[in-house]
C-alpha cells in the first residue's frame, strides 16, 4: 500500500484489514503509521542485506555478480517499494532516512571489510563506496523506468563501477596489494582496465 499510494493516503485500518488482524494489534506493536512504515523499510533492508551476502560456495569471481543479481531479483519483485524508499515522498522523513542510512552503512561496512580488512574505516574507501551506493541506486531506478539495457548488462555496469571506485580508492591509498583482490572479485572488469 505504501509503495502504491502517498503516505498520507494509507490508513492503518486498511493495512490491518488487508493483513486480517485488528487495528488494535497493529497499534500494539507500532504506536503510529511512521513507526509501522519504518519497520517495513527496515525489514526490506535486512532482507536485501541477507540476500546479498557473498555466496562462499561460488568461485570468488562470481560473488559480486551473484550478489548484485540477488539484489536485482529482490528489487524487481518489490519495484514499487524500492521506488517508494528511494524516490518517494516519505524517503525525506528523518526517521525513514535513519533506517535507510543504517542499512546503507551496514552494506558499506561489509564491502569495506572485504576490501581492506585492516583499514575498513578508511575515509577514502568509505567515500568511494558511498558514491557507488548512490550511483547504483540511481542506475537501478533509471533501469526500472526504461529497461533500455539487458539486466546482465546492468549487473556488469554495477559490478564494474564498484570495482572501478574500489581500484581508484586503493590506488589513492597506495594499496596495490589489495587491488589484486579485484582480479578475484571482478576479473572481467579488472582485465579490461
Amino acid at each position: 500500500m505504501f509503495a502504491e499510494r502517498p503516505f498520507n493516503d494509507v490508513w492503518i485500518e486498511a493495512v490491518a484489514d488487508e493483513a486480517g488482524v485488528s487495528r488494535g494489534l497493529v497499534y500494539h506493536y507500532f504506536p503510529n503509521k511512521r513507526d509501522f512504515y519504518a519497520a517495513i523499510v527496515r525489514h526490506g533492508i535486512e532482507d536485501t542485506y541477507r540476500l546479498t551476502e557473498p555466496d562462499e560456495s561460488l568461485p570468488t569471481a562470481q560473488w559480486l555478480p551473484a550478489s548484485i543479481n540477488k539484489f536485482l531479483d529482490y528489487v524487481e519483485a518489490n519495484e514499487n517499494a524500492f521506488r517508494a524508499v528511494h524516490r518517494g515522498q516519505h524517503s525525506v522523513d528523518v526517521e525513514i532516512q535513519a533506517v535507510i542510512r543504517e542499512g546503507h552503512d551496514k552494506q558499506i561496512d561489509r564491502i569495506a571489510n572485504l576490501v581492506l580488512p585492516d583499514d575498513a574505516k578508511s575515509p577514502t574507501l568509505i567515500l568511494a563506496l558511498e558514491g557507488w551506493m548512490s550511483l547504483s541506486n540511481a542506475m537501478i531506478l533509471d533501469w526500472l523506468e526504461s529497461r533500455t539495457i539487458a539486466r546482465d548488462q546492468l549487473i556488469e555496469l554495477l559490478s564494474g563501477s564498484l570495482a572501478g571506485v574500489i581500484a581508484t580508492a586503493l590506488t589513492l591509498l597506495d594499496r596495490p596489494d589489495q587491488i589484486e583482490l579485484l582480479m578475484h572479485l571482478a576479473p572481467d572488469v579488472y582485465n579490461k582496465r
